[in-house]
């Protein structure tokens, strides 16, 4: 990883800027003609996370990480939980979209998902900077940048591509009602909710020293 991508308090789009870093990636770190292993950690039924590789011609699979199996390719895992020691360092790819804010530890969230990491393993976590409440089940924090830069980069040592915000949804009008009552913001002349950033980390595990991608 150069200092030339290691970006911070940018404002981008998130999920181009981590098909950017997929590109390099595939090009410079995976291993040729290896069918691509992703983790997708609290992503339901890994719907979300498949469609960021449809750019990627060479064959992956996809394993949404939740607490609950959807399918064959689910794994029931607790993120905030001691990692089973059979998926240490077993995953090319860890994506997280929408899921950190609604995880209980999620310094230990960070922890595991640096563990799932390969050496050389590309990681993309998009969460929340402001946003309306909406427990699914919980809802209990929101970030900055310079938290995860601190928690991938400074507490895992892994290197950044680019650490930043996604304000594409900004003025959103979001008024809530996915979950009852309990996501419904106060409605005034301007609608509901709409401040509405993502927050976002690109990064990859060192095989040794720094990785340049």
């Amino acid at each position: 990883m150069t200092s030339a991508f290691h970006r911070h308090h940018v404002v981008a789009l998130a999920d181009e800027v981590f098909q950017d870093a997929l590109g390099h990636w595939v090009d410079r770190e995976a291993a040729p003609n290896a069918a691509l292993r992703v983790a997708d950690v609290g992503g339901g039924d890994g719907s979300a996370s498949r469609d960021l590789f449809e750019p990627v011609t060479r064959p992956l699979r996809v394993h949404p990480l939740d607490l609950d199996g959807h399918d064959a390719d689910s794994i029931p895992c607790d993120i905030t939980k001691p990692l089973p020691a059979n998926l240490v360092e077993t995953f090319d790819i860890v994506v997280s979209l929408a899921a950190f804010e609604h995880f209980k530890d999620p310094f230990t969230a960070a922890d595991n998902c640096a563990r799932l990491l390969r050496p050389g393993g590309l990681i993309y976590v998009r969460t929340l900077f402001a946003w309306r409440y909406h427990p699914a089940p919980r809802d209990y924090y929101r970030f900055t940048d310079d938290a995860l830069h601190y928690m991938f980069e400074e507490r895992n040592q892994l290197a950044t591509w680019c650490c930043g915000y996604d304000t594409s949804r900004r003025r959103w009008d979001i008024r809530g009602g996915y979950f009852g009552d309990a996501d419904v913001p106060p409605i005034d002349d301007l609608g509901g909710f709409r401040e509405n950033w993502w927050v976002f980390y690109v990064g990859t595990k060192p095989r040794s020293g720094t990785v340049d991608m």
